[in-house]
């Protein structure tokens, strides 16, 4: 790999035609439908973030335009709480992109297939790799961050005696530097465990990294959601243990207007930005090269583990499923989940964002009547076995319909002719047993024990019938076998649809879970709630059995309007 270029073909040449290879190839996939447009993905990701920007520059907006009139100490203080959420949200969305791209900078097998016996210099590869990322990653971080980076500083100049650039340029610094950091401090954890781990290994802990950085991103959220800041230092005793506060002390530096605390917080993002970009171009300088020997090397490696996993499995589908079709559907659905780092991301990112819808409405309950509020009956937490079996389902949902190995679903093609009900049936099971069951045992073994047996078995009741009409909700139009169908970019309008799921549900949830706590303690309104339910669940499952507009699974997502062609 260190060889020299090749005659007539000049390192600059050859860095070009690296760099627009990785961009083209982190932008196309074969899980995009032929008709997919390649850049709907990125369009539909900037939308959102752009959104979640414009709902913060509205916060700001209403805090110091549209709220209640405040003195100069007041406002100074709700300034230091903005300032905390603003650079809190530049390094959980920079820290978020690395999760979800976490392989961008690394070869593929195809790379360290092909470029070792090419002519071609590390470093040129390794360039190649940044120049293709970074843009990308830019462009999002400046999607979310660009209108409260504007809105804030217009806000702050009509209270002060600075100018508007006076407030912005300090603001653009700190959050230019919070997602540096962020990129480097990745770079160099991913450079620390190609150096140590071996191949296989390292495949299999960069999961559970993924899985702990979304969990710290979730926690860095709350802790700046609900931080309200205290007269005298509003700079927490912890404050040293987050990294958004190390760039608000930064911010204040630049600033000029820094305490001795925020001055201590300043130094220390200074210096772990300076530690993070060394570390990380050391860590690859030293192991990227030994990673694409390890990669063509353990590309075939065959686990033993896997196949004792895979009697394992087959025991328990045999038991649970007496059709073939419907145990051989349950045995891919729940291998490509304990195989795929991707599909058990995505259903750890909406887990992990009803934790939060969790946090934020026991935070306040716990902060005014403590610990001992939670023994009481009260709705929020009635609501928390109805809120995240809905984010595991709607997570199991949507992880379904991003593809693994299109090339393996012939099988599924195959076995058609028998119709849809194994396949079907074996969906709806998985997310049965895999998100309502789980909640129904925990909640017959907390809501009877908390608030009495009665009471707390007819609230378990109210919670399985509501997360099982939430389950037949989602699967009613569902027509694809997990897995196996490419995404068409733009078809499902997401920044729509997540939004109406989530936005829809957590109203009805929390009507729902006070209607629950209600119906718990009077027999008369749980029946006929119960009822309800009840009613509303059969209609649903006969309606499905009885659609005969069945045209057979979907492999290959096309345009409403654009007629099959069969590539004739």
């Amino acid at each position: 790999m260190s060889a020299a270029p090749a005659v007539g073909v000049s390192e600059r040449a050859q860095f070009h035609a690296l760099r627009r290879a990785f961009a083209r190839r982190f932008m196309e996939h074969e899980i995009l439908a032929a008709a997919g447009d390649v850049l709907q993905p990125l369009a539909d990701f900037l939308g959102i973030l752009i959104a979640f920007g414009i709902a913060i520059a509205y916060m700001l907006i209403r805090t110091h335009v549209l709220g209640p009139p405040m003195s100069i100490a007041e406002r100074e203080l709700a300034a230091w709480s903005d300032e905390l959420l603003m650079l809190t949200i530049a390094v959980s969305v920079a820290a978020a992109f690395i999760i979800l791209f976490w392989d961008t900078l690394f070869p593929d097998l195809t790379d360290a297939r092909i470029l070792p016996a090419l002519p071609v210099r590390m470093r040129t590869v390794f360039a190649a790799k940044l120049a293709a990322v970074l843009p990308i990653y830019g462009v999002l971080a400046l999607a979310v961050n660009a209108f409260p980076l504007f809105v804030f500083p217009v806000i702050l100049s009509c209270y002060t005696q600075r100018g508007f650039c006076e407030w912005f340029a300090p603001q653009a610094a700190a959050t230019a530097a919070a997602t540096v950091f962020v990129f480097c401090a990745s770079v160099m954890l991913q450079g620390i465990l190609i150096n140590v781990l071996p191949y296989r290994l390292f495949r299999r802990v960069s999961v559970y990294v993924q899985g702990l950085l979304l969990a710290g991103v979730m926690v860095l959220l709350f802790s700046a959601l609900g931080f309200s800041p205290l007269p005298g230092s509003p700079v927490p005793q912890n404050a040293v243990w987050l990294p958004s506060w190390w760039f608000v002390g930064l911010y204040h530096g630049f600033l000029g207007t820094a305490s001795p605390e925020a001055w201590r917080l300043a130094g220390i993002g200074v210096g772990a930005t300076v530690l993070a970009a060394g570390g990380g171009a050391l860590g690859y300088g030293l192991g990227y090269a030994r990673f694409v020997r390890r990669t063509v090397e353990g590309a075939g490696a065959v686990r033993e583990r896997e196949r004792r996993r895979t009697g394992t499995l087959n025991h328990l589908t045999r038991f649970l499923a007496r059709d073939p079709r419907e145990r051989a559907v349950l045995n891919f659905v729940a291998r490509t989940l304990a195989r795929s780092g991707t599909h058990r991301l995505v259903l750890g990112a909406f887990l992990s964002l009803g934790f939060i819808c969790v946090l934020i409405t026991l935070g306040p309950l716990v902060r005014d009547r403590g610990w001992q509020a939670l023994a009481s009956p009260n709705a929020p937490v009635a609501g928390i076995l109805i809120v995240l079996p809905f984010f595991g389902l709607l997570g199991t949902r949507i992880s379904f319909s991003v593809p693994a190995e299109l090339g393996a679903n012939w099988l599924f093609r195959f076995t058609e002719g028998r119709g849809p009900a194994g396949v079907l049936a074996a969906v709806r099971k998985f997310m049965l047993l895999a998100t309502v069951a789980p909640a129904a045992i925990a909640a017959l073994a907390i809501y009877p024990a908390l608030w009495g047996f009665a009471p707390g078995l007819r609230l378990t009741a109210l919670i399985v019938l509501i997360e099982l009409v939430v389950l037949e909700a989602m699967v009613w139009t569902f027509r694809k076998v997990p897995f196996t169908c490419s995404y068409l970019p733009g078809k499902a309008n997401l920044k729509v649809t997540i939004g109406f799921y989530i936005g829809g549900f957590l109203g009805l949830a929390f009507v729902a879970s006070r209607e629950a706590l209600w119906c718990a303690w009077h027999p008369a309104r749980f029946v006929i709630v119960a009822a309800v339910l009840m009613l509303a669940l059969a209609a649903m499952t006969l309606a499905r059995r009885r659609d005969r507009e069945w045209g057979g699974f979907v492999y290959e997502e096309t345009p409403e309007w654009q007629p099959i062609r069969m590539e004739l």
